[in-house]
């Protein structure tokens, strides 16, 4: 057996505490990684779970605010003596006025066999007058005394709908069903507006409501035989063939879709037996965790660098120990400084977002009860209407209440939305433009005139142009409500490159700021409107919406009217100038 080379102590002492270094760094930086991984994830389930609330009190009040008229118009006369062979030309006409009023796609009159009779889109081409849609559960179900509901893709219109039906008694015996149609493209619409990864399954598993079109009409699982039969029997989904989704689950909250892995978080609505589901990519959690462990690791090297150093300082400089611990006294008095300072702005930053967060819950709250009170003041208001009794004083008041109402849920409702893709490059000058044509309405109404001055601007500015057109068009909204009693009334907007920032002014002759400041009229709730007129939440919005960008605004008094400033970082391509 050869001799094994001589290795002196002092290597192999030098050669072990290196083995245990490295494996104490990687321990370290393993559990840093994990430990990261595992707070992001529980901030991401914290905020899809509040954003799902409201996501999920939206779709339930839209389904829900019609739900009280079906039984209120069987009982019209109008619409009893159509049930019983009379001339359906009244009834058509006081169906069309009640479906615009009330945003329904159409109202109809189904005789016992299941022909409409009457319907509130009769002068249409794609009318329901004199179709058939007795093969619809809806149908059936109303038929048999219940008032029921039911998803389906239109047989005539070919939209998606939700159906609500309720029987028409003429002396104790059903002479028909009179049946309301909501078209849900918007709410489509809506919910792929947030940017999320959302899709709302039925019962059997079918998605019908998603922020993804190629999801919609999909089953989450494979759907038995038996269960086609029934879809198809009522011709729910048309000819879609609901082909299973690539989802499967990997574990308790998490599924993989299309081969990504993603957590999910899931709510049952509460009027309907629909399941809402936001999935959240893993991916970009992994890459915070790595972030995050890297940043560790960086502070972590430069901490050993610098006491490796001054290990070395004190061997080589013996004399001049206590000039170098002065020196280093003071900067660990600077670093502890700036750690107190960004620990200081980290805790503001937390509690705006917590702030937020209750903001997105409250909202959610609200919306949710206060829909379905709305929809029923509404629905009474129209059975008074169709009453024939005068009208009292009261009604009035009572519709202008319910509008009001309903302008506070709106703006509520859309308080929690997540950012769009911020990786676009953004043209400020047709962001401009565009939010200027969105509130020209109003500027021309108010006899408003715009004095424009748009630079063109040499770099790219990153981030969302459907974002960045909310801000300006809230600034320029803000502008001209405050110019409602002045006498002269310009509205001044600006964009220029100033060093490497573009910068866009937004600028009034009304009243002013006053005393106030940006950060107080930035504070949600915090308005000079009249009561009604709005909530106080646009400022709040936009100044979100311009620290995701990077940017920040800016406002002061001019000598009539005020003046407010956004700034965005510029970036320049590879090779420009």
């Amino acid at each position: 057996m050869p001799a094994l080379p001589f290795v002196p102590t002092g290597r192999r002492r030098a050669a072990l505490w290196l083995i245990a270094l490295i494996a104490l760094v990687a321990a370290g930086l393993s559990g840093s990684y994990f430990t990261a991984r595992s707070v992001f994830t529980s901030l991401e389930v914290a905020g899809a779970q509040t954003r799902l609330a409201l996501y999920s009190g939206t779709i339930d009040n839209e389904l829900s605010r019609l739900r009280h008229l079906p039984p209120i118009l069987a009982e019209s006369p109008a619409i009893k003596q159509v049930a019983a062979g009379g001339n359906p030309a009244p009834a058509n006409t006081t169906l069309k006025d009640i479906a615009a009023q009330a945003s329904a796609e159409a109202i109809y009159v189904l005789d016992p066999t299941g022909l409409t009779i009457a319907a509130s889109n009769f002068d249409q081409p794609d009318g329901f007058l004199g179709k058939n849609y007795g093969f619809r559960s809806y149908f059936r179900n109303a038929l048999q005394g219940q008032q029921s509901t039911q998803f389906a893709i239109g047989a005539t219109t070919s939209r998606p709908g939700y159906f609500l039906a309720a029987p028409i008694y003429r002396n104790d015996t059903i002479a028909g069903v009179l049946a309301i149609k909501l078209d849900l493209t918007a709410l489509n619409g809506v919910l792929s507006e947030t940017g999320e990864r959302i899709l709302t399954s039925n019962a059997d598993g079918v998605v019908v409501l998603s922020s993804h079109p190629e999801w919609l009409y999909a089953a989450t699982s494979p759907l038995s035989e038996s269960t086609r039969k029934q879809i198809q029997a009522s011709r729910m989904f048309s000819d879609y063939p609901l082909n299973p989704l690539a989802l499967a689950e990997e574990g308790p909250g998490r599924v993989r879709l299309d081969g990504a892995m993603h957590i999910t978080t899931d709510l049952q609505l509460e009027n309907e037996n629909w399941r809402v589901q936001i999935l959240s990519p893993v991916a970009p959690i992994q890459n915070y965790a790595a972030t995050a462990t890297l940043v560790i690791t960086g502070l972590l090297s430069t901490i050993a660098a610098g006491f490796w150093l001054w290990r070395a300082q004190r061997v080589t400089q013996a004399l001049n120990e206590s000039q170098k611990d002065r020196r280093r006294l003071l900067r660990e008095i600077e670093v502890r400084k700036k750690t107190e300072r960004r620990l200081e702005r980290a805790r503001d930053e937390l509690e705006r977002t917590a702030q937020l967060a209750a903001l997105g819950r409250l909202a959610a709250s609200v919306t949710h009860e206060l829909g379905q009170p709305i929809s029923a003041m509404k629905n009474h208001l129209v059975a008074e209407e169709l009453s024939g009794r005068p009208k009292v004083p009261l009604h009035a008041k009572f519709a202008g209440l319910v509008a009001r109402m309903e302008h506070v849920t709106r703006q509520l409702r859309f308080f929690a939305k997540r950012p769009d893709d911020m990786n676009e490059a953004v043209s400020l000058k047709r962001s401009i433009e565009n939010a200027l044509s969105l509130v020209q309405h109003d500027i021309e109404k108010a006899d408003i005139t715009v004095d424009v001055d748009l630079a063109e601007v040499s770099g790219q500015v990153l981030g969302s142009s459907l974002r960045i057109e909310q801000v300006l068009v809230n600034l320029m909204r803000n502008a001209v409500r405050a110019m409602g009693g002045a006498d002269e009334r310009t509205l001044t907007l600006r964009l220029a490159e100033i060093a490497d920032e573009a910068v866009i002014t937004v600028g009034d002759t009304g009243e002013g700021l006053g005393d106030r400041t940006l950060e107080q009229l930035a504070e949600p709730f915090h308005t000079t409107a009249a009561s009604g007129a709005g909530m106080g939440l646009g400022l709040a919005i936009s100044t979100t919406i311009i620290r995701e960008h990077g940017g920040i605004m800016t406002a002061q008094n001019k000598p009539r009217g005020a003046e407010f400033t956004v700034g965005f970082p510029i970036v320049r391509m590879a090779g420009a100038a």
